[in-house]
Order: structure tokens, then C-alpha cells, then sequence
């Protein structure tokens, strides 16, 4: 997944590296392990990388909850998460972030054990 910039006041080209194997499970690892990677454009030379899956956690959670202050009722006072992978907690803490009058989360998962 590459991205770059054009403009010589942000000279930087960059690339998400993605594998993905379902057999993982078994193993108690992630299924998707992801790193991103920021060179600059003008000499090649690389200049940061950084784990890709939080990196995605973060940015995913970034936009839904921006999305949300645009789209959401401002007097909403319930949070509905549906799903509590790993992801959850980085949606439920952005969407706190921009409707600050929510007084309840609540969290609907197919599994039956309670999270600690």
C-alpha cells in the first residue's frame, strides 16, 4: 500500500507491508501482522518505521470518530459498540473524545465470557 507526496516541503514516500495467515490462531499470534515503513523521496533513504497494526488501530478509530461528529446526534448519550476485537477499545476512546456528554457504552460481542 504505498503512499507518497509531491510537494517538495513533504518529501516522503511510504509503504505498508501486510501478511496475513489464518492458520495463526492456532499459534495464539495475530493473524495480520503489518509494518509501515517512511523514506525520503528525494535520496531513498529510510526514515521511520513503525508497527503497522497499531499504526491502522489508531488511524481507523481517527476517522470513524470523526465521522461520527458529523453524523451522530450531539445529544447522543449511549455508545453502541458492536464487536470487541482490537479494535473496540481505540473506537470507544476516540468516539468518547468527540461526544463527551456519552454516559453509557455498550458493547454487543458474540462471545459469552465478560471482558475484564
Amino acid at each position: 500500500m504505498p503512499s507518497w507526496s509531491t510537494s517538495p516541503l513533504l518529501p516522503y514516500i511510504g509503504t505498508k507491508l501486510v501478511t496475513h495467515n489464518s492458520g495463526n490462531s492456532a499459534l495464539n499470534l495475530r493473524g495480520v501482522h503489518a509494518i509501515f515503513v517512511l523514506f525520503n523521496s528525494v535520496t531513498g533513504q529510510p526514515f521511520a518505521s513503525m508497527d503497522a497494526t497499531a499504526l491502522t488501530l489508531y488511524r481507523t478509530a481517527c476517522v470513524s470518530a470523526l465521522a461520527s461528529s458529523y453524523l451522530s446526534r450531539e445529544d447522543a448519550e449511549i455508545l453502541v459498540m458492536v464487536g470487541a476485537g482490537a479494535l473496540a477499545p481505540h473506537l470507544i476512546k476516540a468516539h468518547l473524545a468527540v461526544r463527551s456528554n456519552v454516559k453509557r457504552v455498550l458493547l454487543i460481542r458474540r462471545e459469552t465470557w465478560s471482558i475484564g
